[in-house]
């Protein structure tokens, strides 16, 4: 049709959308439809039809597959972060972590744990360097570290593609290796090969433990950080005074019964703030941590500073494997800063530059910090972060001059320091400069927020006015941030839930984090 693409779709909306509409003339169709931005149409009827292709052609192509299957198959997969490669020019992303294994930035060979084990190729985790490997399918090779994977089946190999841009722009170009043409339009192939690589690489690995022990007068002792129970020993428990907590959640008894603290207990006459996490709906998407760093303007660092395990996110996704190695389960555990009510963090400050409000925040004052650092030592959450660098340029002033700090910086292409640049910022939240310690905020400045947008309209706030960035984009809904004290509210009603437990509550810390023992819907595993 010629004229304008405006043009066009009108014309199509005439001769495909105006006679299953009430509407007289295009004309009218038109302007109704923007107007109301929806159009009711009725729905033809249409005929349904099964082509279930040739299946014998079908067979002919498993059968050629399996007789030439080699001694390792090879599967490309997309990356939960960046997809099939069309947004890996966004820095948020190619910083947040894979799911599965805790990797930033890069893609990389995932193996079988004992396989990788058995050939000499097992990283580093201390420097988080990689060994790699070269392999080689359809004449294509590429060299990538090898991650081992516990549950990947023996004989494979799995990469992400979407990797290896030259043409992307600053966050994307470069970073990772391309894996076209080494599988058929079905991401997979089954006769690969491989060889040892040159060396190691070092990746931005972000959590490198599966589980936390210490040595205590008993001996070694796991910690409870995650609890899990199955859901027939679930919906066979009855709670009662007697059994206050549910199975996989029996030792918090002990734990809230029998320790006792020299701290000053806090009086919250108002609110209290509070977050439940239910492990039940987490699926470990991390679209709670990308909503944190764009809301609280959190830095983004590079793979290298990652390495040096100087990432800056205010909360993470811890993943711990259960079970088998060969055919484990995982549990997936946001953490962020626990507001504790006995904080160890606050007592170590030498200028009170943190501190506790009488809302139960364990709150920053960024212009009184000046890095001792102390608070990060004695937070057993480890989630405090420290500004090694002027990462956002928030002490750059007077560009090509002896006050111009932001040179420095190892993101200094980035150009924060322009005011353009600069828009992207959160108003609403300090930038932090070089040498200050931050923190999960429990987003203050949203609770600022409802309480001021409550007060305009004449009214107390009310469960659900505050929402914290983590809680508005979680799609599993497994996140609730409330008022505690407020014992009409969601938060208030899970802490209380014979399911809720706080993590390593017995060194009595007093978290305002609550999380759900998980239920698997499995069978339960006879004790020997």
């Amino acid at each position: 049709i010629e004229g304008s693409y405006f043009d066009y779709v009108k014309s199509y909306w005439g001769s495909e959308v105006l006679s299953r509409s009430k509407m007289s003339n295009v004309d009218q169709l038109w302007d109704i439809t923007v107007h109301d931005g929806v159009q009711i149409t009725d729905v033809p009827d249409a005929s349904i039809s099964s082509n279930f292709g040739n299946i014998s052609a079908a067979g002919i192509t498993i059968l050629r597959n399996t007789g030439n299957k080699g001694a390792f198959q090879l599967h490309a997969y997309q990356k939960v972060t960046i997809g099939d490669g069309t947004i890996v020019d966004n820095p948020w992303i190619q910083e947040t972590p894979d799911p599965i294994s805790k990797i930033t930035w890069d893609n990389y060979i995932l193996a079988n744990a004992a396989w990788v084990e058995e050939n000499g190729l097992s990283p580093d985790l201390n420097t988080k360097e990689f060994q790699n490997i070269i392999i080689k399918a359809n004449n294509v090779s590429v060299e990538l570290p090898v991650v081992p994977q516990p549950g990947q089946p023996k004989g494979t190999f799995s990469i992400a593609h979407g990797y290896g841009r030259k043409v992307s722009g600053k966050a994307g170009e470069n970073v990772g290796k391309s894996i076209a043409g080494m599988c058929d339009d079905n991401f997979y192939n089954l006769n690969v090969t491989w060889e040892k690589g040159n060396g190691s690489k070092g990746m931005g690995a972000t959590q490198t433990h599966f589980s936390i022990t210490h040595q205590g007068l008993g001996g070694e002792k796991t910690r409870n950080i995650v609890k899990e129970t199955t859901l027939g020993a679930y919906q066979a428990y009855e709670k009662t005074e007697e059994k206050p907590f549910s199975p996989g959640n029996e030792d918090r008894e002990f734990v809230v019964h029998h320790l006792q603290t020299i701290y000053p207990e806090h009086e919250y006459l108002n609110h209290h703030w509070a977050l439940g996490v239910d492990l039940n709906t987490c699926t470990g998407c991390s679209a709670c941590v990308v909503a944190c760093n764009a809301e609280n303007n959190v830095p983004v660092v590079g793979r290298k500073e990652v390495q040096r395990a100087h990432e800056m996110h205010w909360m993470r996704i811890d993943k711990y494997y259960t079970g088998d190695e060969e055919n484990p389960d995982v549990i997936y555990q946001p953490m962020m800063c626990q507001h504790c009510d006995a904080a160890p963090c606050e007592n170590v400050c030498p200028v009170s530059a943190t501190n506790h409000s009488s809302e139960g925040l364990n709150q920053m004052a960024y212009n009184r910090c000046f890095g001792t650092r102390y608070c990060a030592n004695n937070c057993p959450y480890k989630v405090r972060r420290f500004n090694w660098y002027d990462y956002q340029g928030a002490d750059s002033f007077y560009e090509n001059t002896v006050f111009d700090n932001y040179n420095q910086s190892v993101l200094s292409n980035l150009e924060y320091s322009e005011p353009l640049s600069r828009m992207v910022m959160n108003p609403d939240v300090t930038v932090r400069s070089r040498g200050v310690m931050e923190k999960c905020s429990f987003c203050v400045q949203r609770i600022q927020d409802g309480k001021l947008t409550a007060k305009s309209e004449g009214r107390k706030l009310k469960d659900g006015d505050v929402k914290t960035a983590c809680q508005t984009a979680c799609p599993a809904d497994a996140i609730y941030f409330g008022d505690i004290n407020d014992k009409s509210s969601r938060v208030h009603e899970m802490a209380h839930d014979s399911r809720a437990f706080r993590v390593i509550e017995e060194i009595h810390t007093l978290p305002s984090v609550y999380y759900l023992t998980k239920v698997r819907n499995k069978p339960e595993v006879e004790k020997a």
